[in-house]
Parts: structure tokens; C-alpha cells; sequence
């Protein structure tokens, strides 16, 4: 019997006011445990496509046309009381600079259980115990110590683990992460991607991963979308795409690459 996909997006269409759509048409499947990316550079409609999924897109935006089903659940059409419990559930997402999303006046600690608390129907135990697990996890030296700290006090590649464990302390079944290296060094970079896959694998949970770097699709993703301008250019798998680009953009973010 074939699988079923966990989200499909059909022909997702958004606009903001009379403006012209920034985002056209645009279509993709994301399967139970595989990652999925979406490559493209700033502007190319690709973090819009994200935040469509999870309802999250900014004052004035909207979904014009096209569906958006999750596990068979029509998302588009949800009451934001419904997506309240989707969000940091079923779907988590890790954005590009954790330290706007972190509270700056709670301790890391107490941010991670309260993830875990929003969500006590998929989780047992104590929630701040299931934080400094989580913490742990996601490999931070010392989790108590870390846990009672402010994010202003933690690096870079210290937060982003943060944002990690508080995306994954509920084992959701899609991770959305958005650029979420780009701030970081190349070394932590490598760390980050590594420490995302090492939970996916053990949780089982599949990722759709915005990025604009094919370096970083090479490494983590199954199948991957090219968006320029709103539009999905080429889409399949990622050693498809990258040896054979069919698209001349596709070939120019390759070379770029180079």
C-alpha cells in the first residue's frame, strides 16, 4: 500500500492586498520521515511558503487560492483555535535568528517546559524535567546550569540547540526549520544540520527545510524544490537535480555554489 503524504500543498497561491502574488501556484508533498527542501534566494517566495503551512503569515497576507492538508486535514481551512493546537504539536518550527523568538526575561529553561506544558497531552512527566532532557539532547554542556540562564547569556549555536529542543520536546511529525544556520560559523553550521538529523532519526519526524544554500540541501535532504520569483522552477530528488539541472536558475545557484 503506498504511503500517504503527511502535508501536501496544491496550488498555494498568496497575495497581499491587490498586489501582485508573491507566491504562484506552488505544489509539493512531504512524506512521513523524509526531508524536503526548499531552496531559493531572499525574496523568492520561500519562507511565505512556510509560514502558509502553520497560518503564520505576516498582517496582510493570505492564501488566495490552493490547499494545504496535513495528515489528510485541510490546515487552510482550520479556526485559529485548531491551529493553536497544531503549532509546537504536530507541526514545530525553528526560525533563522532564535534570539527575536526566545523571551529575552525568561530563563532558557523555563522556555523549553513551557513548550512542553502548551502541549501536556504529548508529553509525560514533568515538564521542566522534560526540558533538561531535552537540553541534553540536543548536546549543551552542563543542561542544568544552561536552563538557568537568560538567552542573552548563550551563543549563537548555544540558542539555535535552545530553539532545537523546544521544537522537538512535543515529537512533532514536521519540522519546518527556516535558514536555521545561516547566522552561525561554517563549524557550527555542520553541527547544527548534524544535530537536527541525529533527532529526526530517532524521532521519526519529517522536515521541510528553507534554505537558500544547495550545500546544505546536498547534505540533509531527500527531494528539493527550486523557487525563483514566487514560482517552483524544478523540483525532485536532490541528486536529480543537482547533476542534472534542468532550469537555468537551478544551474546558476550551482555555480554560485562552485
Amino acid at each position: 500500500m503506498a504511503t500517504i503524504p503527511l502535508l501536501q500543498v496544491e496550488r498555494l497561491t498568496i497575495g497581499f492586498g491587490r498586489e501582485k502574488p508573491v507566491v504562484h501556484e506552488v505544489s509539493f508533498e512531504v512524506m512521513p520521515g523524509e526531508t524536503v527542501g526548499i531552496v531559493g534566494e531572499s525574496g523568492s517566495g520561500k519562507t511565505m511558503t512556510a509560514l502558509a503551512v502553520l497560518r503564520l503569515l505576516p498582517p496582510g497576507g493570505r492564501i488566495v487560492e490552493g490547499r494545504i492538508l496535513f495528515d489528510g486535514k485541510p490546515l487552510h481551512q482550520f479556526s485559529e483555535a485548531q491551529m493553536r493546537q497544531v503549532r509546537g504539536g504536530d507541526i514545530s518550527m525553528v526560525f533563522q535568528d532564535p534570539f527575536t523568538c526566545l523571551n529575552p526575561v525568561m530563563r532558557v529553561g523555563d522556555q523549553v517546559a513551557e513548550a512542553a506544558r502548551l502541549h501536556r497531552g504529548r508529553t509525560e512527566g514533568d515538564p521542566y524535567a522534560l526540558a533538561l532532557q531535552m537540553l541534553r539532547a540536543v548536546h549543551l554542556p552542563d543542561p542544568e546550569r544552561i536552563a538557568r540562564r537568560y538567552p542573552h547569556e548563550l551563543s549563537g549555536g548555544q540558542r539555535q540547540r535552545v530553539m532545537i529542543a523546544m521544537a522537538f520536546i512535543c515529537h512533532p511529525r514536521l519540522l519546518i526549520a527556516d535558514e536555521p544556520t545561516t547566522a552561525l560559523d561554517v563549524t557550527v553550521q555542520l553541527q547544527i544540520l548534524h544535530l537536527m538529523q541525529e533527532i529526526q532519526r530517532q524521532q521519526g519526524t519529517a522536515v521541510l527545510l528553507i534554505t537558500h544554500d544547495l550545500g546544505v540541501v546536498a547534505y540533509t535532504c531527500d527531494r528539493v524544490l527550486v523557487m525563483h520569483e514566487g514560482r517552483v522552477v524544478e523540483s525532485g530528488s536532490v541528486d536529480e537535480v543537482l547533476e542534472r539541472p534542468r532550469h537555468p536558475y537551478t544551474r546558476r545557484l550551482l555555480e554560485a555554489l562552485a
